[in-house]
């Protein structure tokens, strides 16, 4: 029997390898202990070619950051990993939608949690785009590619940062998205970034005041002011 970790990862392997969901892998990950002899040995080779390309993800990595999900259905989302294990997902095509959720790192892979829905990604060696398998209801709901938001940084000291940089003033900000130049709108975003995480260690309603000014930000950026 597969454990947890081993479902997620053929599951993956199957998508990847094997004709996306057509894969008998991605719908019945079992069904990889099935073949023996020669067909086995060449499907455990394949399999382990595929997982060295693979490596575990690290907390300090994922946390503090804005990730960027993509499904193979077609839908979109950001998402903020707070260092407290909470997270806060929207659409790019709805910024005002959020939702809240959880997040962790257990055995190497990022697990997302966001109501009935269950991320399981796995981190690629190369480059900075890593996959993973959605389950909903216990089923296969979607395969997603997810990164690091563009400029994201990780902030191992939240203290020190604050002492060298104060929080920027939100007219200042919103003044800079009232002349709706994209450029300096995304200047302005990478200013408030920082203070959208748990990291920082200003009050909570002034954390959410900037998380909805940089909603506001990537509102005009994608072209929907």
């Amino acid at each position: 029997m597969l454990t947890n970790r081993q479902q997620i990862l053929v599951r993956l392997f199957g998508y990847e390898t094997d004709g996306g969901r057509n894969s008998i892998l991605w719908t019945n990950p079992s069904h990889f202990l099935m073949p023996s002899g020669q067909g086995g040995r060449m499907l455990d080779e394949d399999y382990n070619k595929w997982l060295s390309a693979k490596r575990p993800f690290t907390s300090i990595e994922v946390s503090s950051a804005v990730w960027d999900k993509h499904s193979d259905h077609g839908h979109s989302f950001k998402v903020i990993l707070n260092r407290n294990g909470k997270l806060t997902e929207y659409s790019p095509s709805n910024p005002d939608d959020t939702w809240e959720g959880d997040w962790k790192v257990e055995d190497g892979i990022l697990q997302i949690k966001v109501g009935k829905y269950e991320l399981s990604v796995v981190a690629n060696k190369e480059g900075d785009t890593h996959s993973g398998v959605e389950m909903a209801d216990g089923a296969p709901n979607a395969y997603f590619t997810v990164s690091r938001h563009s400029h994201s940084k990780i902030i191992e000291d939240s203290r020190a940062v604050e002492e060298m940089n104060k929080p920027p003033d939100p007219k200042e900000i919103m003044a800079i998205y009232e002349r709706g130049d994209k450029q300096e709108v995304w200047e302005a975003m990478k200013k408030i970034h920082y203070y959208i995480t748990d990291n920082s260690t200003l009050p909570d309603d002034i954390k959410q005041m900037y998380r909805e000014l940089w909603r506001a930000g990537d509102k005009i950026r994608q072209g929907r002011q």
